[in-house]
């Protein structure tokens, strides 16, 4: 992708998660890459900005706070649904 000028453009990325350490890590990694990233911790903060800017994707914790999925998540054949990550209490030994 190109601006108008005809210098790359990086892609964006929207980082949709109310766990911050772990949205900054992916911030970080995502950066590291070559793109833009913007962490969102909340879901109508996320509506928002989705409205305002352009974006090429979207991480996305499912189970974040003012997030209904029929008012963001629209399934797109592209778009990927990995499972979060279970927290080392919860998994069995």
């Amino acid at each position: 992708m190109e601006t108008n000028t005809g210098t790359p453009r990086k892609r964006h990325v929207l980082i949709l998660d109310d766990d911050i350490p772990l949205a900054w890590s992916f911030k970080e990694t995502l950066e590291q890459r070559g793109c833009a990233a913007t962490i969102v911790p909340d879901g109508g903060l996320a509506l928002k900005f989705v409205l305002e800017h352009h974006l090429d994707a979207v991480v996305c914790d499912l189970q974040i706070a003012r997030l209904f999925d029929t008012h963001f998540i629209q399934p797109q054949p592209q778009a990927a649904l990995l499972p979060r990550r279970q927290d080392r209490s919860q998994r069995r030994n």
